[in-house]
């Protein structure tokens, strides 16, 4: 253990990583070693080695929030970020990790990046719900609005503008044309006359305003 903090203080990772591995074959449960290990590892760039660790060590005892998040973060990196969603949806569900803006927001990202749309707008859309401000909402009305998913979209911009957004006139915009495909004349004529104080979507605004009146 001495030579370990030596080492360690030293930052010479791969002799420390020698002293772990008899330290773990002593006390396979102990916890520590393992993060120490896994600390090694990321210190030489070594992120598949670290994840291998922590997982085992994940099988071995009980991992605090800080190394479950890690084992996560490690699967993204490493390019599984489906794997890394379903962990945490799991832990999530059974409590070992707490369902925060932040976790969810995590997890919004993760199912985003393996092109997972549904669980991903559910986990944004539970982050929305957490936030002081409309930013989440906003994105998320964007991302249905992509999807040509109209009714979604006015519902989540509709609350974005009502908690507060930077991109208030885009967010005008924008829900004015899904209005405007929902059928809803008003609230995208509303919506619109808002839009076009920008004067950089003033033509665009223009246009949808001229198909609203001859629809």
């Amino acid at each position: 253990r001495v030579l370990l903090a030596v080492y360690l203080d030293g930052k010479q990772y791969r002799k420390a990583e020698t002293i772990l591995h008899s330290l773990i074959e002593c006390e396979p449960d102990n916890r520590s070693w393992w993060n120490y290990l896994a600390v090694a590892y990321l210190e030489q760039e070594k992120e598949d080695k670290a994840l291998a660790a922590l997982v085992l060590a994940h099988h071995r005892s009980q991992l605090d929030t800080d190394d479950l998040m890690r084992i996560v973060q490690l699967y993204s990196s490493n390019g599984i970020p489906e794997k890394a969603a379903r962990l945490l949806r799991d832990w999530l569900k059974t409590g070992r990790l707490e369902a925060t803006r932040q976790t969810l927001k995590l997890q919004f990202e993760l199912w985003h990046l393996a092109c997972e749309h549904g669980p991903a707008l559910q986990a944004l859309e539970k982050a929305a719900s957490m936030a002081e401000n409309g930013e989440d909402y906003y994105l998320l009305g964007c991302l249905h609005f992509e999807r040509n998913q109209w009714q979604q979209a006015r519902h989540a911009l509709q609350r974005a503008l009502r908690l507060g957004i930077k991109e208030k006139a885009k967010a005008q915009y924008l829900l004015g044309v899904a209005a405007f495909n929902c059928g809803d004349r008003h609230t995208a004529q509303q919506a619109f006359e808002k839009a076009s104080k920008n004067p950089e979507l003033g033509k665009v605004v223009a246009y949808w305003s001229d198909r609203l009146q001859f629809r």
